[in-house]
């Protein structure tokens, strides 16, 4: 019987002190592993990064976050043991509702990074393992966030040149990684891979396929 609670909020001046670091920073990129969640924080996510040109990179995704065949849009990491190049060129990051960004140990940010992070849970109270060296720290609502983040860019001036040069650089990464999918999906001198087999199965599916994967 308890009415549902309504959602946290960032501080004014976090929201402020976040959007300075977005328009000065040249390479901006986006973490993320559950945004998804809310259909709405998608929305949002995806207004803030086309009129700021950030890039997106999932780790460990758990939801659709971003559309995959958005120009900037950069792939996913899991438990690959390398250095991303994306994250290690970011010189701003937006860590939002992610359990495990990064692994500070194989694959972590330039240490002059500015990193903001907005979480549900920032803390992880149930899982006390780790700290992320955020600038900020929000407790808060994705979707109600990342409003706050798009109303405040509302009334602020937009570097255009800057932005279309940024974007012209998540685009072209873009553009390298789906032609090394491409690539991988080819089919194999030897043994059947995974890439190939996903590629074949991806063949025979259409909008009303359900894939469930134990994996």
């Amino acid at each position: 019987e308890w009415p549902a609670i309504a959602p946290c909020a960032m501080p004014a001046s976090a929201v402020d002190a976040l959007v300075g670091d977005l328009l000065a920073a040249e390479r901006p990129l986006v973490v993320t592993s559950n945004v998804g969640r809310n259909p709405a924080a998608v929305e949002e996510l995806v207004r803030l990064c086309r009129r700021l040109a950030m890039g997106v990179f999932e780790s460990v995704p758990n939801y659709v976050n971003f559309p995959a065949d958005n120009a900037l849009y950069q792939g996913s990491q899991w438990s690959e043991q390398r250095q991303h190049p994306v994250l290690a060129e970011a010189d701003c990051i937006l860590v939002l509702d992610s359990d495990i960004p990064w692994i500070p140990t194989v694959n972590r940010p330039s240490s002059d990074a500015r990193i903001h992070h907005i979480d549900v849970d920032p803390l992880k109270e149930k899982i006390p393992l780790w700290s992320i060296p955020a600038k900020n720290i929000c407790r808060a609502d994705a979707a109600t966030a990342l409003r706050q983040i798009n109303d405040c860019l509302d009334t602020v001036h937009i570097d255009g040149p800057a932005v279309e040069k940024r974007r012209a650089h998540y685009a072209a990464l873009h553009a390298a990684r789906e032609t090394v999918l491409r690539q991988r999906e080819r089919v194999p001198s030897d043994v059947i891979t995974p890439e190939f087999l996903t590629a074949c199965v991806r063949e025979h599916l259409d909008g009303e396929t359900l894939v469930l994967n134990e994996a």
